[in-house]
């Protein structure tokens, strides 16, 4: 049996292939997205036209002298540039100047890019013809308020723009059901001083949880963080915010539009839909988990491959980023010395082994995974996968899932 594997999102989109023995028992599993059809140019434009609880994008230009269009980083493979020429048409044709607008990425505390990105993101006319700036978590932040004990201070150059505007995705989160509404604002450009506090909050709202991610991740009923920075985002003024909701090959399938509230409730109804994966009837010996949409998240994948997979059973990451995974100034590893403002904590108790499979070495991606040195196999081929598993298995049954890293259990 052969299955092929979208993969190197950002790095020319080559899919990889995975092949198992016929006679073995094997289950894939794929989104429900990857049955919708694609979202052509015309009805981009019509979606924009009419957003939720905001005028139209035309109407919303007219007169405007500085336009700033935030888009989300590397970690999420929302195609901005595809939104962002539709985008562009309306604001020229609305009579707004093109030296007049800029773009600005909004990693939040991921650090900053360059011109690989930029292309990945914005596609080479964009990048050619606008200016593309960066986001400095640590500086050029100004405060417009104070919420829950957070002081909110938020990039200069987009706080100076008389018409703001965002483009991001839907995708699950640990932390707030759903990336998207207004989570590209806040904490996406802010400072790293407001982003510890909110952190800090939402971490307090997760343990009375329990922790349990299973439950928190992909459900649009966990509302706390979105309401929370909806609050905080009204100190900045209008924000017209677009949430992309795409397939496995990161096409769009759905897109919203308006104020970031507002139509985050209905992105994230539709997005919990598109991602819904079914269970299986007993866990499976060995789980492949690929990782495409969120490919320097790795993590996201791991979680999502879990309960599909038996105790003392085996997962296969599936993860051929060139890029690596995202540094993380808020909480990520930089060193025995160097401790984050938030610690990560001691990594996933995991009832199982992990085979990390990318044509990549990335020791790194260890750590950032949270992963302990006795659970990390690397695999560099398909072959070298195979031979850990049939080192351990005979006839196992397998679970394919072909986007992990958007899936929903």
């Amino acid at each position: 049996m052969e299955i092929l594997l979208e993969q190197n999102i950002w790095d020319g989109r080559e899919p990889v292939k995975i092949d198992f023995p016929d006679e073995w028992d094997v289950s894939r599993i794929d989104i429900p997205a990857d049955n919708e059809p694609v979202l052509t140019k015309e009805e981009i434009w019509e979606k924009l036209e009419h957003p939720y609880g905001m005028p139209p994008l035309s109407q919303m230009a007219i007169g405007k002298k500085k336009i700033g269009i935030a888009f989300d980083d590397g970690s999420r493979g929302t195609p901005c540039g595809t939104v962002a020429e539709v985008v562009l048409e309306i604001l020229l044709k609305a009579g707004v100047k093109k030296e007049n607008i800029f773009f600005i990425c909004a990693p939040g505390s991921h650090g900053t890019f360059g011109r690989k990105l930029f292309l990945n993101k914005l596609g080479e006319k964009i990048v050619s013809e606008y200016l593309i700036l960066n986001h400095d978590c640590h500086e050029n932040c100004t405060s417009v308020g104070v919420l829950n004990g957070v002081d909110i201070k938020v990039n200069n150059e987009f706080l100076s723009c008389d018409l703001r505007i965002g483009i991001g995705g839907i995708f699950p989160h640990t932390m707030s059901g759903f990336s998207g509404g207004n989570r590209l604002l806040i904490p996406g450009l802010c400072h790293l001083d407001t982003m510890e506090g909110i952190h800090n909050i939402v971490n307090d709202y997760c343990e009375t949880a329990g922790n349990n991610f299973a439950l928190l991740t992909g459900h649009k009923e966990n509302m706390m963080m979105h309401e929370m920075i909806s609050e905080m985002a009204e100190m900045v003024g209008d924000f017209f915010k677009i949430d992309c909701v795409c397939n496995s090959k990161m096409e769009l399938v759905g897109l919203f539009s308006g104020h970031a509230l507002t139509e985050y409730v209905e992105a994230a109804a539709f997005g919990e839909k598109m991602m819904m994966m079914p269970t299986l009837e007993e866990p499976a010996d060995i789980v492949i988990a690929n990782n495409n949409a969120k490919t320097s998240y790795a993590a996201s994948g791991l979680i999502t491959g879990l309960p599909y997979l038996k105790k003392g059973g085996m997962l296969v990451l599936v993860n051929h980023t060139e890029d690596g995974q995202i540094p993380h100034y808020l909480r990520g590893n930089w060193g025995e010395n160097c401790q984050p403002r938030i610690p990560v904590g001691n990594g996933l108790d995991l009832p199982c082994r992990v085979i990390y499979f990318s044509k990549h070495g990335d020791y790194n991606a260890r750590k950032a995974m949270h992963l302990e040195h006795n659970d990390y196999v690397w695999a560099k081929t398909w072959k070298d996968v195979m031979n850990f598993i049939t080192a351990e298995y005979e006839s196992p049954r397998i679970c394919v899932l072909t986007e992990a890293s958007m899936g929903i259990v």
